[in-house]
């Protein structure tokens, strides 16, 4: 994600996971960002942020995408060559 949005013409704004809700929906409110990529995992903090966001319609307007890794078929590890104590 961090290389396709800026290959996309877009910007991206990390946001840190531990602020509270009324930092994220300040940050939110400022950025007035069109896409919000969510982690799953992080569903609470986001719902309860965007509830406090004071335009409806901006909210309206804001294509909200959660992530699931959990899901993701990803190698979890690879081991490259074997260790000799």
């Amino acid at each position: 994600m961090h290389f396709a949005v800026p290959m996309a013409g877009a910007v991206l704004n990390t946001i840190n996971t531990r602020l509270d809700e009324k930092s994220i929906a300040g940050i939110l409110c400022h950025a007035q960002p069109k896409m919000l990529f969510i982690d799953r995992n992080l569903e609470h903090l986001a719902r309860e942020s965007l509830q406090l966001l004071p335009h409806e319609d901006f909210k309206q307007n804001m294509k909200v995408i959660f992530i699931d890794e959990s899901k993701t078929s990803s190698i979890q590890g690879v081991r490259l060559r074997e260790s000799h104590p």
